[in-house]
């Protein structure tokens, strides 16, 4: 092998994709549907009540109360972590050293300005950080950023963003209805329809050409919708067009295709829930999911990149969990998601803070039928 090809490879950024990464930030922060529900799922988990274990660990404890001097506390640590995962399909914490080289501070750094530099077999190596498309000289060690893709995949470094499938399925349902928009736009009917009298057949053929030179030269103004023969001439109004309908129904499908694919529920983002109890329940397992995937991705973060920092070898772990006095989930109805098939009785004692219980990953039959589920307490 020649000495060029055994040399490292350039400086790496986000592969090229149909959404760059402006374009995901921007979709988050300017879709109403997109940014409540990311928002609530990261401060849902941001939120969340938190320990060390075992207990009693003062200087481990005082780093999570105040991971930087910026302000942050490690809810906003953990909300930020996930926003980015959600948005941009990865996150970037680096860690800051003092001058004997132990961990002083964690700051939550922009994912689409660092660097991945690889080695002659595909490895990480080091980081390096650029701000405007100017690069720092310094490169980070792998010891010293955390660089974390949410969703990874055999073919893509940095995975496909949740908002990137968002945007790939409602393109699809635009493209569905294209029919319907050349329809709004050809055919579209103003708030109301013009009845006309009976006119002579010159006069209508003249009305027809003079209507048809209108809509070619694209003015839209004189677009109409026009009833031949009726006695009495007028102008009869619609309370609401049928294109003010049909948008209605698309946004509500996008809003659907939105929270779906994040793992939220609609009556969670305060809109009516239409859907019956058992489709309503089944959401909420989704959420749950969600939630509880996104907490032990934290837990696994905090535990092997900073806890080792700051403990070494010690038996010290970082837990997030939710608890019965907390109140976000009820224990009813967990305890009849498992009754009912829908969670495994580990699933729901996670949920609770109880440690897994044998035979409890297994999803029993909905009750009534054979099969006697794990007790979740």
């Amino acid at each position: 092998m020649s000495t060029k090809s055994r040399n490292v490879r350039e400086y790496e950024g986000v592969l090229s994709a149909a959404l760059s990464d402006r374009d995901l930030r921007s979709m988050y922060e300017q879709s109403s549907a997109v940014r409540p529900a990311i928002d609530y799922v990261s401060e849902t988990v941001g939120n969340l009540s938190w320990q060390i274990l075992p207990k009693g660990n003062k200087e481990v404890e005082s780093f999570f109360m105040e991971p930087n001097k910026d302000g942050d506390d490690i809810g906003s640590i953990i909300t930020q972590v996930i926003t980015d995962w959600m948005v941009v399909n990865r996150c970037s914490v680096e860690k800051v050293r003092d001058r004997g080289g132990k961990l002083a501070e964690v700051l939550i750094r922009n994912p689409s300005e660092i660097r991945v530099k690889y080695d002659e077999f595909g490895k990480i190596e080091s980081y390096r950080r650029t701000i405007d498309g100017i690069s720092y000289e310094e490169e980070y060690g792998r010891e010293d950023m955390i660089f974390q893709v949410f969703m990874k995949s055999s073919w893509k470094k940095f995975g496909t963003s949740i908002l990137q499938t968002i945007a790939n399925e409602v393109i699809a349902l635009l493209f569905s209805t294209h029919h319907i928009g050349k329809t709004f736009t050809s055919d579209e009917i103003p708030p109301g329809i013009l009845l006309l009298d009976r006119l002579s057949r010159p006069e209508r053929e003249r009305f027809e050409k003079k209507k048809e030179r209108d809509k070619d030269q694209g003015d839209l103004d004189l677009r109409l919708k026009v009833l031949w023969g009726i006695k009495d001439g007028r102008w009869l109004d619609l309370k609401k067009s049928f294109k003010d309908v049909q948008m209605l129904e698309l946004r509500q499908d996008i809003e659907k295709i939105v929270f779906r694919n994040v793992g939220v529920l609609p009556l969670e983002m305060g809109l009516s829930d239409k859907t019956g109890k058992t489709t309503a329940r089944e959401q909420m397992v989704i959420s749950i999911r969600r939630l509880s995937t996104l907490k032990r991705r934290i837990e696994n973060l905090f535990n092997k990149f900073i806890i080792p920092d700051l403990v070494g070898n010690a038996d010290v772990t970082f837990n997030l969990r939710l608890r019965k006095e907390d109140g976000d989930i009820p224990f009813s109805d967990l305890r009849s998601m498992v009754a009912d098939g829908l969670l495994t009785a580990n699933e729901a004692r996670y949920e609770l803070g109880y440690d897994e219980k044998e035979g409890g990953d297994v999803l029993y039959p909905p009750r009534g039928n054979t099969g006697i589920p794990v007790s979740v307490t």
